[in-house]
């Protein structure tokens, strides 16, 4: 590498340490505040910190949606996402038009069958916010929690359960599971699930804000093992939100010593 372009990295990790820092600082203090108000977990799998996602552990599990009223209430829709996650060597050419050609099979959710080319949708869903996994092949489903369904409260990002069981009587997340079964899917993709509200959909809440809930995926398909292949490590975007604040505050300190 020449010596003028050596210099300018260092100088440049050397510039951006202190936002790094300081986004680190914010996500650390953030973490401390309080159950997120919608997690995703499947009992029995791996939490990816970096990734804010819970893997499952094998090709069959329950996937389970956590939910503790703060901005929403119990009669609000809810809606779980669930999208292709592209192979390596596939390209996202945009959210409409021309995608990837692929068989990546089929996978169970919810009691339904989907094959991923011709039952989901290429593209983006209308109304999220940024977010790495898309454009890919996507589907949704709407649902609600039922008051009958209430567990003890759980953080994902430092618990993941062996299992979850109803039955609480104070400090409770409402819960409902759904059954996954990625087996026929292509060895070289796995299913990504988000959980969100109505109000994200109407683009009521700013990305920082918007209860991209820590996440869940499933298997590569064929794969027995967490990890099963490298995956592309794209940030949530309250992750990135407060990662750009930190960039932002690094500029303005300058300016002002200048």
């Amino acid at each position: 590498m020449p010596q003028g372009k050596s210099t300018s990295r260092r100088r440049f990790v050397r510039s951006i340490a202190p936002a790094v820092v300081l986004s680190a600082g914010l996500l650390g203090a953030g973490a401390a505040y309080a159950v997120p108000e919608l997690q995703l977990t499947v009992p029995g799998g791996t939490y990816d910190g970096t990734l804010e996602t819970t893997f499952a552990s094998g090709q069959t599990f329950d996937l389970y949606a956590l939910f503790g009223p703060n901005k929403d209430t119990l009669s609000d829709t809810f809606y779980i996402s669930f999208a292709l996650e592209l192979g390596a060597d596939d390209s996202p050419v945009g959210t409409s038009g021309s995608h990837p050609a692929l068989n990546a099979g089929s996978f169970k959710f919810g009691g339904q069958t989907y094959n991923v080319t011709s039952d989901l949708t290429w593209g983006t869903p209308s109304g999220l916010p940024t977010h790495g996994d898309f454009p890919t092949w996507y589907g949704m489903l709407p649902f609600q929690f039922s008051s009958g369904n209430q567990t003890a409260s759980i953080d994902t990002q430092t618990t993941t359960p062996s299992s979850i069981s109803g039955g609480c009587l104070s400090d409770c997340l409402y819960f409902t599971s759904f059954a996954v079964d990625t087996s026929l899917l292509s060895s070289a993709y796995s299913i990504h699930f988000d959980l969100f509200d109505q109000k994200t959909l109407d683009g009521d809440h700013p990305a920082v804000n918007a209860p991209f809930s820590h996440d869940a995926q499933s298997l590569d398909g064929g794969c027995t093992q967490v990890p099963c292949g490298p995956r592309e490590q794209v940030p949530e975007p309250a992750t990135l939100a407060l990662m750009i604040a930190g960039l932002a505050g690094l500029v303005a300190t300058r300016r002002r010593r200048r």
